[in-house]
């Protein structure tokens, strides 16, 4: 633990300038150390760590004194320092993105995947983050952040569980994808599409207050869901939080019922049952199996 703590705290203090840097674009070292609460020192490590990284520049304009000492030299900030790829994956198409360090958009496309989950060929997308590198011209890409309509383990970089592709335990996306993995010669983050789409529309609505507690449904060719609380992402014990798409529902509301709850490897799939849910709907749960029909109200709780 104490290798880790000081790392974490780097982290958690650039991280702290870097957002409010690009909040306001431009600020002296006086006004960055008094709205970050930090120590002097501390303040000017981070600012001196992006001044060596190109992502800030420091301007011969002056910003106003904090007291009775010279006025300090204003700091902007510079989004088009770095890029990154943003890739959406839909049903059998993607949409792919390049975009600055302020989520600015730079370049996009939308491309044809077919059906990657039976050939496990995603090269069209390999391609299409090819042409984003060179749509940079010349500016470093960090990365490639993918969104993926599957349960992801994203420290792993693994699936958990993705029906389409009859993966029920967890397995590398590097296994399930080698020639992609290979191809792409930048980091890859993985999280969940419904997951990733939430933080971006959190991302969008932080000026106006209302992201910190969000719940985010996603009805596309599939059906998906977010949890957003006090302003983290809530994945879940097995990375299923939000995922409302598998549940089942009374027959009447058009899901399919208990006979037709079965996997392609013909076992039943069940919901997990909560107490909470027992008592709103008045009949006995259980975990691994319910005993009764379906209750009208959804009360599978992932």
């Amino acid at each position: 633990m104490e290798p880790y703590l000081p790392n974490y705290l780097k982290g958690k203090n650039r991280r702290l300038v870097f957002d409010l840097l690009r909040e306001r674009g431009q600020m002296s070292r006086a006004e960055i150390t008094r709205d970050t609460g930090m120590s002097f020192p501390t303040a000017m490590k981070v600012v001196d760590a992006f001044l060596e990284k190109g992502l800030l520049v420091e301007l011969d304009e002056t910003g106003p004194a904090a007291g009775a000492g010279r006025k300090g030299r204003l700091l902007r900030f510079e989004p088009g320092a770095y890029r990154a790829v943003g890739v959406e994956c839909e049903g059998r198409f993607a949409r792919v993105g390049l975009a600055d360090m302020a989520g600015g958009v730079q370049a996009r496309e939308t491309i044809e995947l077919g059906d990657f989950a039976r050939t496990r060929d995603l090269s069209p997308l390999a391609a299409a983050i090819r042409r984003m590198c060179a749509a940079a011209n010349g500016a470093p890409v960090l990365g490639v952040c993918i969104g993926f309509p599957a349960n992801l383990d994203p420290d792993a970089a693994a699936i958990v569980s993705y029906a389409a592709m009859d993966i029920q335990q967890p397995t590398s996306f590097a296994q399930v994808f080698p020639a992609f993995w290979r191809e792409v010669e930048l980091p890859v983050y993985l999280e969940n599409d419904a997951n990733l789409a939430c933080e971006g529309e959190a991302f969008l609505r932080r000026g106006a207050g209302g992201a910190a507690n969000m719940l985010y449904l996603s009805i596309g060719s599939g059906c998906g869901g977010a949890v957003r609380l006090d302003g983290k992402l809530r994945r879940g014990a097995r990375c299923r939080a939000g995922e409302v798409g598998a549940m089942l529902l009374q027959p009447a509301l058009g899901a399919p019922g208990r006979s037709a709850a079965r996997n392609a490897g013909g076992r039943r799939v069940w919901p997990r049952w909560s107490a909470a849910s027992a008592q709103r709907c008045g009949t006995a749960h259980s975990r691994a199996k319910p005993a009764h029909r379906p209750c009208g109200t959804i009360c599978a709780a992932r």
